[in-house]
């Protein structure tokens, strides 16, 4: 049986002999211009995503890549030490920490991304085909569509990790499900998969569903040819047959492998009872603005419905796309957003259940770990920005072709009225991604700290003792590297996410750095227990008792102690100083936002 793919010419090859014809087969001038495509919607994403390093994940990614190759790297650390989810990401791009400084490598992993997703969004709108122009602006849209009408914080074009990879293989998958080629959308797919288990998985989950779909309007058609063969090629089912879509599922299995194994491992041998703990402090206590619809901000909400609206004019306006190919193209990616929107919808549902469920019954809260949500803040803006630009280009094409005929009154306003909407439709949008590179530089010249620290490090309202703060950050972390031992263990303030990667120094516990492996898990909300009263406030150690924290210190093994001088002051201050001697600064005199006390260095228990 096939799935409706339209059939192709044979190819030039087959009757040439392939090294005489070589120079005349390759459109060495196409190539060129696919080349220089390529390479300006990377620029793209570089113009619209180039922060400085670290971006907000890739402190976490790669500081455990570097540990992957180089255990001595941080020893001890509990996330590093944990389980690799990701381990394609560490076996490829990781790859660039054995040779480079972390800095270097996250800059050639970033290219490495970019190059690979503006590759995979090259081939795609080449399904819808668009020209250069709307090919780099589409690119743009994608960014900022992403990045301000998400639902549960999703992005797409960023910083260089795993999914990133991940959504460059993605790409593909469309492109060829799109082109009815669907054992090569399974194949692709599956390669996804296995260097992001979920953003590869839930695409999978679509094909399926929508080629499903296909695969019964195609039976259907080679019932009506047996009944009709005067019918003939109008009928004809087009695609791949039974044995090549079987081999496309295999071809993809193996490849998600990589990622599906060790997504599996992460529980393997664990309790039922720590499994679940473990997964209710992972959706319910560290990560539920991703993973739970009611911990969704209004604001989030407001913005996937606006898209979502667009989605529904931009479906509307693309009903006049001519031809079978276009008509078959978007009827597959329109399946495709509908799915990933069915599949939040049973988010949804999930989310409402897990609000009556008790600690001893969590199923609903069990499910919800695989980020239903994901996929459609991918998908919606994806279908919604190919789909106008598509039916831009055929509004356009209308209107020439209208200078040359005499069309129908009702026409005429039909076909007015369509690129009046679509003409609003581009102004917004050209206004929204103008709008966002007027953002991006506007932050980048009054924050110009990485975006790793501007989640996690103090905000002042005062944009210089903000910059201070920051630079007060990298100073005590530089010192901390450059003066402790490879093997010491800080205990680290709750708000920052990036001591590991200037420091490269272990953590006792890092609210960023959740491992994801159920003991793992486990250990991580333990030990975030044990120092919450440390993270409860700007005054941390400062109220608390010297004997729990000098109780904290050996159970953790703890050699030293990050905390703000404000903090170290009031110990003072109150009489409840620590017994550990200030190694930095080493003047008293000197004024510092941190302070670091070398815990084992004590004058007696406290």
């Amino acid at each position: 049986m096939s799935i409706g793919t339209p059939t192709t010419n044979p190819s030039p090859l087959s009757s040439v002999s392939p090294l005489s014809s070589w120079p005349s087969v390759v459109d060495w001038r196409a190539m060129v211009v696919a080349v220089c495509q390529i390479l300006g919607v990377a620029s793209v994403f570089y113009l619209f995503s180039a922060a400085a390093v670290p971006d907000v994940n890739e402190a976490h990614y790669w500081t455990k890549a570097k540990h992957f190759w180089d255990p001595n790297f941080c020893p001890g650390d509990l996330f590093l030490g944990s389980a690799d989810a990701h381990w394609s990401f560490y076996v490829t791009l990781g790859q660039w920490t054995r040779v480079l400084p972390l800095e270097q490598a996250v800059w050639c992993g970033r290219w490495t991304v970019w190059l690979a997703m503006a590759t995979g969004w090259w081939a795609l709108t080449r399904v819808f085909r668009l020209g250069t122009l709307p090919l780099l602006g589409s690119a743009a849209l994608l960014v900022v569509a992403t990045r301000w009408g998400h639902l549960s914080g999703e992005w797409v074009v960023g910083g260089a990790e795993a999914k990133g990879l991940a959504f460059a293989w993605i790409f593909g998958a469309l492109a060829a499900a799109c082109s009815q080629r669907w054992s090569a959308a399974f194949a692709l797919a599956g390669i996804a998969a296995g260097f992001h288990v979920l953003a590869g998985g839930w695409i999978v989950v679509c094909l399926l569903l929508v080629g499903d779909i296909r695969l019964l309007a195609s039976w259907t058609m080679t019932d009506r040819l047996q009944n009709n063969p005067s019918e003939g090629s109008r009928l004809k089912p087009r695609g791949d047959n039974a044995a090549t879509l079987l081999i496309g599922l295999s071809i993809g299995g193996l490849a998600s492998l990589p990622g599906l194994v060790p997504a599996l491992a992460l529980t393997w041998g664990q309790p039922a009872e720590v499994n679940q703990a473990a997964t209710a402090a992972y959706v319910l206590q560290r990560l539920p603005h991703h993973l739970v619809f009611w911990s969704f901000s209004p604001m989030q909400l407001c913005n996937f419905c606006l898209l979502l609206l667009a989605w529904l004019v931009a479906a509307s306006g693309s009903r006049q796309s001519q031809g079978r190919q276009d008509s078959t193209s978007r009827q597959v990616l329109l399946g495709m957003v509908h799915a990933s929107l069915l599949i939040a919808a049973i988010g949804v549902a999930l989310s409402l259940a897990a609000l009556g469920e008790t600690t001893e019954s969590q199923s609903a809260v069990r499910w919800l770990r695989y980020y239903w949500f994901r996929t459609a803040d991918v998908l919606l803006p994806l279908g919604t920005i190919l789909l106008l630009c598509q039916s831009w280009g055929h509004a356009i094409t209308e209107r020439a072709d209208r200078q040359d005929a005499r069309p129908s009154r009702p026409s005429i306003a039909a076909a007015r009225s369509l690129s009046l909407t679509l003409t609003l439709a581009v102004t917004l949008a050209v206004t929204l991604v103008a709008w966002e590179g007027w953002l991006s530089y506007r932050q980048a010249v009054r924050d110009p700290r990485p975006n790793a620290d501007k989640a996690s490090l103090p905000l002042d309202a005062d944009p210089a003792r903000t910059a201070a703060i920051a630079r007060h950050w990298q100073a005590v972390c530089t010192w901390s590297r450059n003066h402790t031992p490879p093997d010491a263990v800080f205990l680290t303030p709750r708000g920052q996410q990036t001591f590991k990667w200037y420091a490269h120094r272990s953590e006792v516990v890092s609210w960023k750095d959740v491992p994801q492996d159920s003991a793992g898990i486990a250990e991580w909300q333990q030990r975030v227990n044990a120092v919450a009263p440390l993270w409860s406030n700007d005054l941390g150690v400062a109220v608390a008792d010297p004997v729990a924290v000098h109780e904290l210190v050996e159970r953790y093994g703890v050699t030293h102690i990050l905390m703000t001088q404000y903090a170290y002051e009031l110990q003072t201050r109150w009489g409840r100083r620590l017994p550990y001697t200030r190694v930095y600064p080493a003047s008293a005199q000197e004024r510092t936002y941190y302070v670091v006390l070398d815990a084992r260095d004590w004058r007696g228990a406290p």
